[in-house]
């Protein structure tokens, strides 16, 4: 790498290449064949126990375990199946495709990314599609016809329609059509882009707005190629943005229900052009949530619960402004670079969007200016933290460097080269610790499939150490303390022991830890039926359903449910001390 060079990435890319060619085969040959579940086999769970295969016989036995267990994690009860020797057959001709079709984009984003991650795993570098959506997913728009895609092996497909992109408006296109050929403008060759990567595709289609491109489209119906002219337009990703609902929970002292406003975060963006430009309207997730707010406060709800469970993190300035909306001014972070000089930062606008009680709901997977914001919350007492053991724990600040404003102090440069993603601070709470490793711990925990499947901050290699730093005069609010945590926690504890739901998923998540320890999992199948198959917590369905958890899609849930009773007892006891504005007493 110091003379400029990256063969050595290359040579080591195409052996894998060639590796994972053989092994495809091997994989098609065994699928073919038939399985004994009847043997007393196992695999290893922990992978440090593998060893480096001796010979081809010794690596394509270890591949015949492999396939043993992902035709009983499919389907324990029949392995055999057809379609289920199809599934695992398309799951890895996908992947050996996405091989295939690596690109040097791709293969030096692999390699400089592999070398930055060796000093902490934030650190990384953003080939020009990577970064292309980066940027997308902060500002929740691009410029393009609206049609979400999604790669099939040799095809792309349209997945969904997206409100508001010309795909939508047409009415035309559907779900699962197939993409075969884009044209530019109204008369441009059509390219073939049969067996070409999403990426690739997805390049193609999108372009400046208003601009035409035609789309060469298979029917899902079976019906014949049909050409469709559409026009680009800017479109909004309405379904990563704020999103809020009112849910009724438990009923007041007056008997009526109590209304909880719920507001869902999936990420702190923010349109990091509008704002360097002035824009007036420009998008944020802080602006959203004001805008939530405020119809909460016509709607009367009697208090608000913020759900970062699937909050990865996104803009520093964002987890500052969203904390000021519950906030009357003061110290929200503390950053500290690697000289060692920490600076504040702070709420410097008076007033809050909210003042009355807040519940923050987190999971293992709430990261970053997530943490930023919930340690916030939790040092001024403005509200209650319900939720995992902790949070993720990733304590540290990334700077986007654009590396054509860096190299060429422009941006219109004609050459793309991306750009590098570098930790340049850690981030402390107002209480002067910081959130790596350890993340923030909430004032209720509820058990989570989250927590049981998750790898915190604390998993990862050359991962930064905890520490502290002074902590910042502020004051806090009154809307937790002690005493009152401990009645919701008994009062949550006695619900969730009455709760058959809530004992079903306690007893669940035990035997999914047990499973966890496990140093090897049979492929027998009878065993494997009598540690996994009954259990919805076996390692093929953990982190799909961990994700559905996080994303609140069953409202009617054992989990919502426990917290939704919890912001009911919280709003009915602070009701009972007097604290209902700024969480200060009232007369």
């Amino acid at each position: 790498l110091s003379d400029h060079a990256l063969t050595i990435a290359y040579t080591i890319f195409h052996r894998f290449r060639e590796r994972v060619g053989e092994r495809a085969e091997t994989i098609e040959k065994l699928l073919t064949g038939k399985f004994d579940f009847t043997l007393k086999e196992t695999i290893n769970q922990d992978t440090s126990l593998n060893q480096f295969a001796e010979n081809q016989q010794q690596a394509e036995n270890r591949w015949r375990h492999q396939i043993k267990y992902d035709l009983l994690t499919l389907d324990p009860r029949d392995p055999q199946a057809m379609a289920t020797r199809e599934q695992v057959g398309q799951r890895y001709r996908q992947f050996s495709q996405q091989i295939t079709n690596t690109t040097a984009d791709d293969l030096l984003e692999m390699f400089l990314s592999s070398l930055t991650s060796s000093f902490d795993p934030h650190t990384s570098y953003l080939s020009p599609p990577s970064y292309e959506s980066f940027q997308i997913r902060m500002r929740l728009n691009y410029q393009g016809i609206g049609a979400e895609l999604e790669q099939h092996t040799g095809y792309v497909a349209i997945r969904k329609l997206l409100p508001g992109g010309d795909a939508q408006k047409q009415g035309k296109l559907k779900a699962k059509d197939r993409i075969v050929s884009v044209g530019q403008g109204a008369d441009a060759e059509m390219i073939d882009v049969t067996g070409k990567t999403l990426r690739e595709i997805v390049q193609l289609i999108r372009g400046p707005e208003g601009t035409l491109v035609r789309l060469g489209v298979l029917p899902a119906d079976g019906s014949k190629l049909t050409i469709h002219q559409l026009t680009r337009h800017k479109v909004t990703l309405q379904d990563s943005a704020a999103s809020s609902a009112v849910k009724e929970g438990p009923a007041k002292a007056d008997g009526t229900p109590t209304r909880i406003g719920v507001i869902n975060l999936p990420s702190f963006y923010v349109d990091l052009d509008g704002l360097r430009n002035n824009r007036p309207n420009y998008k944020s997730s802080s602006r959203d949530v004001r805008s939530i707010l405020e119809n909460f406060q016509k709607q009367q709800v009697d208090l608000v619960l913020v759900d970062l469970r699937k909050n990865g993190g996104g803009s520093l300035v964002e987890a500052i402004n969203l904390t000021g909306l519950f906030i009357n001014q003061g110290p929200v972070v503390q950053v500290k670079d690697s000289h060692h000089r920490i600076q504040l930062l702070l709420d410097k606008e008076a007033g809050t969007a909210w003042s009355g009680p807040l519940v923050v709901l987190t999971s293992h997977m709430s990261a970053s200016a997530s943490e930023i914001f919930a340690g916030a919350i939790q040092d001024y007492r403005r509200g209650l933290l319900v939720g995992d053991p902790a949070t993720h724990g990733k304590g540290t600040v990334q700077q986007i460097m654009d590396l054509n404003r860096q190299l060429f102090r422009t941006p219109a440069n004609s050459v793309n080269l991306g750009a590098l993603k570098l930790t340049v601070q850690k981030f402390y709470r107002p209480n002067g610790e910081t959130t790596q490793l350890r993340g923030v711990l909430p004032d209720l925990v509820l058990p989570s499939i989250v927590e049981a499947a998750g790898h915190g901050e604390s998993k990862l290699s050359f991962s930064l150490p905890f520490d502290k730093v002074e902590a910042v005069s502020f004051t806090p609010y009154l809307f937790t303390n002690p005493e009152l945590i401990t009645k919701l926690t008994q009062q949550s504890s006695q619900r969730q022991q009455e709760s058959a739901a809530m004992q079903a998923l306690k007893k669940k998540l035990q035997r999914f830890r047990l499973n966890q320890q496990a140093k090897t999992i049979p492929l027998n199948q009878q065993q494997y039926v009598a540690s996994f198959a009954d259990n919805d917590l076996s390692p093929s369905v953990t982190r799909p359903a961990a994700e559905e958890e996080a994303k609140g899609s069953k409202p009617t849930g054992p989990y919502l449910t426990e917290v939704l009773a919890i912001a009911s007892d919280y709003f009915r006891l602070l009701d009972e001390a007097k604290i209902t504005i700024d969480g200060k007493p009232t007369e």
